[in-house]
Order: structure tokens, then C-alpha cells, then sequence
């Protein structure tokens, strides 16, 4: 044991390079995690890695790493940036090389800079990624956007209101565009489209849209974020299968001009909006997300073939209806502020799985449609929470009676409520209409107090004979 230990501790001080001994696959992956000046360094380790950073598949460089407060030697730094870059990307194997991500703030008097860095980027053939201070008008060199390989192309800049118009784009493989900050007009979309065949993606973050048309036959995803238009814009995209669009007031033609510029749209994600609209209607529309809005009229949803509906009212001013869901299997509505009548249990009658959260208020605006309910034969999954439901179960009570192939119940309760006794005196009414359900497989309590969970248990026996298991966390 004794000779063992001693040989172990002279391995150890000897010091054995275990790093170097992994192959070159492992070794140019670990460096694509540093900077460009770090991978360069390791060249002195020792003879292996002479060449290991030259294979490296991600080139990071900015020019933070040659920064001065001095104007004058600032400039010095900048010419010996773009040297440097210059002369990293030739000792590459630029073959290998997958994606070039640059920061480089850019003045007036610093756009044979980025000529130069244009050259470098057309040898990218993946991802080109740029972050600068771009001036107020940049015409970026033909090198830049003129790449036959280059797949992913993502133009950042640090300030807002800056436009880019380039003289010429040819991109012939390119599939994903994004632009941070970015004002866009015509003269950019105009080129930008013809000159890009096969891009599948555009993501507008940020930027001021002063264009009149979107227009692309083979657009698939088109993502708008907190932009700001200077126009009004219509969107022609045939085949657009996803729409994500953040932070903007939507009104009925813009999005009556969704569907009929976008006849192929199956994904439609709003956040954060305010919804002038009245009507959503389409056919062919499989998923509907309106998280965190404001709506501000009447607004009626119908759509035969929606299979997933997420909707999260901040505020509504009207009601929301649900019409026509035939292929509806999962649902997820969560109101809040809401002082209207509503009129939803109706359009969920072929879910499978349902999740409504929301004030007690809310819920009991819901509970004015269960006259209007029918039988939810698919209903297999069910989940209430955000109110205290030991005060009204009328809602819960309702779906138990209404669904013969309810399998599993997860109730999340709210903040406690005190002095309300509407929910007490309307529950008792509704006791002699629901019968008492044979069997649920599972049942979930979470959320509230040791009284409202006993509470809310002896509620559910009265309601359910037998509960497979009951979980109370």
C-alpha cells in the first residue's frame, strides 16, 4: 500500500498532461469557448497545440480588446483590431470556420474598417454575427452581404434608429436574417428579398420599421419585436408558417391582412399587445398564444382547426368568445381584471386537457356560461388555480358533472378570501343539480393554508366517491 501511495504521489508531481493527450475533435471544441486572443495563447503551451486554434470553428473578436480612452492612439488600436483579425482569419482554416461573431463600433471615418472585415466575413459559411455603433447611415460594403455560403446573418447595433442600406445584397444561401436595432425602409426590403432566395427566418428586434411591404414567397417565420412602425406595412408571405409579434397595438385590418397575406400561417403568438380586434378567424391556424395583453373591444376567436389555445387577459374592457374549435385539444386561459361577461365553456368542449387560472372574480364571470356547457367527453387533464376554491367550487363542480372521462384534477389555490359569501350562498344552490362523481385516478391540492386544503378536501368528497390517490403539497 505504502509503495502504491508513493508512486501515486511521484505521477502527480511529475505532472502528467492529460489535456493534451484528448484528440483534436475535443481540443477545438474547449478553445471555441474563449476569445480569439486566449485560443491564439495556447500556441506557446507547448508543440501539440501549435496548430490546434487554428481549426477552431467559432471566431469571437472585439474590439474591446484593444481599447484606449485616447482618441488619437484609439484609432492606433482600431487599425491594429482590424489587423489583427485580418491576419487570424488567413492562419485559420477557414474552411472549418462556421461562424465569425464581431464587435466593432463604427464611425464615419471608419468604413474602410469595415470593408475590411466584410472580406473576412464573406468567408464565414454559417453565421456571421456584427454588434456595433453603427452612424446614422451605413453603406456596408458588398462583401458584407454578398456570401454565397453564409447561412446566418445577424446585424446588431448598440443604438437605435441607425440604417443600413447596402448597395448590393446577394445571398443566395442565407435562411436567417436578424436585425437589433436596425431602421429598415424601402430601398432595404426592396433589395433584401429578391437577393435572398431561400431565407426561411427574419427577426426584427427593436428596430423602426419605415417599410411599406414585407413581401417574400418563401418566408416561414417572421418574429416583430417591440418595433416601431413609421408606416402602415401589409405582409405578403404565402408560405409564413409562424408570426410572433411583441409590444404593438393591433387593430382588425392588420390582422385581417395576416391571414390573407399569410394564407399558410399556422402559428401566431401575440405578447405584451394591445388587441383592437374583433374577430380572429382562420382555418388553418393550429396554434394561438396571446400572453400578457390588453384587449380593448368584444373580440371573437374561431378557428376549426386550432389545436392549441393559450389566452392570458392582463386587462379587457369586453368579453372573449370561443367559436367553432372542433380540433381543439389543449387549453390554457388565465384571466385577470376582467369585469365582462364572457362566453369560453362552449368553444372547449373537445379539449383534452383544460387550465384555467384566474381572480375569483373572473371565475365567477365563467360560471354565467355553464348553462351553455355540453358534455367534454375528450376531457382527460384539468387544472384550476389562483383562487380560493373554498369559497366557489361552482366552476369545478360543473366540469366534474360535465366530463365522464376526467382522469386527473389539479387544483392550485389563491390568496384566502375573507368576508365574501356570494360563492357560499350560490353553492348551495347548485348542490342539489350536480350529482357525485364515481371516480378520479389523481387529484392534486397545492398552494394554500392547512385549513383551506382540509377544507377544500371535504368539498371534493362531496362532489367524488372515490379518489385513486390524493396529493396535497
Amino acid at each position: 500500500m505504502e509503495k502504491g501511495t508513493k508512486r501515486g504521489r511521484e505521477e502527480i508531481s511529475v505532472g502528467i498532461d492529460r489535456i493534451s493527450t484528448l484528440p483534436d475533435d475535443v481540443l477545438i471544441h474547449i478553445l471555441s469557448f474563449l476569445g480569439i486572443k486566449k485560443a491564439v495563447q495556447t500556441c506557446i503551451l507547448s508543440k501539440r497545440w501549435n496548430d490546434v486554434w487554428a481549426s477552431v470553428h467559432f471566431l469571437k473578436v472585439g474590439q474591446h480588446q484593444f481599447r484606449s480612452d485616447c482618441n488619437e492612439i484609439q484609432r492606433e488600436y482600431m487599425d491594429k483590431f482590424v489587423q489583427f483579425v485580418h491576419t487570424v482569419v488567413n492562419i485559420l482554416r477557414v474552411s472549418s470556420l462556421d461562424t465569425f461573431e464581431c464587435f466593432f463600433p463604427i464611425s464615419d471615418r471608419q468604413n474602410h474598417s469595415v470593408e475590411c472585415l466584410g472580406r473576412e466575413a464573406a468567408l464565414v459559411r454559417r453565421v456571421f454575427v456584427f454588434y456595433g455603433n453603427i452612424p446614422k447611415c451605413l453603406d456596408l460594403p458588398e462583401s458584407t452581404v454578398s456570401c454565397a455560403s453564409l447561412k446566418n446573418l445577424k446585424l446588431h447595433s448598440t443604438a437605435c434608429g441607425k440604417i443600413i442600406r447596402p448597395e448590393l445584397i446577394n445571398l443566395p444561401s442565407l435562411k436567417v436574417l436578424e436585425l437589433l436595432r436596425v431602421e429598415l425602409d424601402d430601398d432595404f426590403t426592396h433589395k433584401l428579398f429578391p437577393s435572398c432566395p431561400v431565407l426561411e427566418g427574419l427577426v426584427l428586434r427593436s428596430c423602426t420599421l419605415g417599410t411599406s411591404k414585407i413581401a417574400s414567397n418563401k418566408l416561414k417565420m417572421l418574429h416583430i419585436d417591440r418595433c416601431r412602425q413609421t408606416k402602415n406595412m401589409h405582409i405578403s408571405c404565402p408560405g409564413l408558417f409562424s408570426l410572433f409579434i411583441n409590444d404593438v397595438e393591433l387593430k382588425d385590418d392588420l390582422t385581417q391582412m395576416f391571414f390573407s397575406g399569410c394564407p399558410a400561417l399556422e402559428r401566431l403568438l401575440l405578447r405584451s399587445c394591445v388587441l383592437s380586434i374583433s374577430d380572429i378567424t382562420s382555418d388553418l391556424l393550429k396554434m394561438l398564444t396571446i400572453d400578457n395583453c390588453q384587449q380593448t373591444m368584444k373580440m371573437r376567436i374561431s378557428c376549426p382547426g386550432l389545436v392549441s389555445l393559450t389566452v392570458r387577459i392582463g386587462s379587457a374592457r369586453e368579453g372573449i368568445s370561443l367559436e367553432n374549435l372542433e380540433s381543439l385539444a389543449t387549453a390554457d386561459i388565465k384571466l385577470h381584471n376582467c369585469s365582462y361577461d364572457t362566453s369560453i365553456l362552449r368553444g372547449l368542449s373537445n379539449a383534452t386537457t383544460v387550465k384555467f387560472c384566474g381572480s375569483l372574480q373572473s371565475m365567477e364571470r365563467l360560471e354565467k356560461d355553464i348553462s351553455c356547457c355540453k358534455l367534454f367527453n375528450n376531457l382527460k387533464i384539468l387544472e384550476f388555480g389562483e383562487w380560493d376554491m373554498t369559497i366557489n367550487f361552482d366552476l369545478v363542480a360543473c366540469f366534474l358533472k360535465n366530463s365522464p372521462n376526467l382522469q386527473k384534477l389539479y387544483l392550485q389555490l389563491g390568496k384566502q378570501s375573507h368576508g365574501h359569501i356570494q360563492g357560499h350562498t350560490r353553492q348551495e344552490a347548485i348542490r342539489d343539480v350536480l350529482y357525485k362523481r364515481e371516480y378520479v385516478e389523481f387529484v392534486k391540492i397545492s398552494g394554500g393554508k392547512k385549513a383551506q386544503d382540509n377544507k377544500l378536501v371535504k368539498i371534493l368528497r362531496r362532489h367524488i366517491k372515490n379518489i385513486g390517490h390524493l396529493l396535497i403539497l
